[in-house]
């Protein structure tokens, strides 16, 4: 886990010098929860000052690095400024539940990171989260089923994998 955590940081520090519009950066997934395995990437959530810079180019950013692949994504730090919204996207409460800072200009993250803490296993958040996924399980299911049909072993796997993590 050490190995993931020191090449995100790095990657974040590369970015803080070619990029201004960074307000923070999180470590998420298994990395971030300290459940890496050999086919664990490095996924990092630059947070950016606004929604423009949402759309802007990913070129270059993902990327292998000693071994590990690099998945960054950027997200507008509005989306991160409403506790409630966020508990009610099943990723963005994820992100922010189990995600490690890795860099936070003003503290606005942490405290944003502690509200979304605190409200986390609440039901009612529980609740929506769990609609929203069971919502794309049909969907889903449907896509695995073409995959099957098309005797398509990647989209098989990829497929079988997003009905396992709504389920």
């Amino acid at each position: 886990m050490a190995k993931h955590v020191e090449i995100a940081e790095a990657f974040v520090q590369e970015q803080l010098c070619v990029r201004d519009d960074i307000v923070g950066a999180l470590l998420v997934g298994s990395a971030a929860s300290g459940e890496v395995s050999g086919f664990s990437d490095v996924d990092v959530r630059l947070i950016i000052a606004d929604k423009a810079g949402k759309s802007s180019s990913r070129d270059g950013m993902d990327r292998w690095q000693d071994g590990l692949y690099i998945d960054a994504t950027m997200v507008a730090q509005e989306d991160y400024f409403d506790v409630e919204q966020v508990l009610a996207d099943r990723s963005a409460a994820d992100d922010m539940q189990f995600g490690r800072i890795l860099y936070d200009t003003d503290g606005w993250l942490a405290e944003k990171q502690r509200e979304t803490r605190e409200q986390y296993m609440r039901p009612e958040w529980v609740g929506k989260r769990l609609k929203a996924l069971l919502d794309m399980t049909p969907d889903r299911l449907n896509q695995l089923g073409v995959a099957v049909a098309a005797n398509d072993p990647l989209h098989i796997l990829i497929h079988a994998g997003r009905v396992f993590a709504a389920l």
